[in-house]
């Protein structure tokens, strides 16, 4: 196996309607994409309708 360091940021946001606010905070952070992992259950629940 290759040796790597994963490191993720240490906030996490949780509430309503918070997917609006990605544009937001990825911006605050200096990135210009990103990337989005969920799966079915998340997508069907609509929770990353924005």
């Amino acid at each position: 196996m290759t040796p790597f360091l994963f490191q993720t940021t240490p906030n996490l946001l949780f509430e309503a309607g918070a997917v609006a606010k990605i544009p937001d905070l990825v911006a605050g952070l200096g990135a210009k994409n990103v990337l989005l992992v969920t799966d079915r259950g998340v997508r069907a629940a609509g929770l990353t309708r924005g």
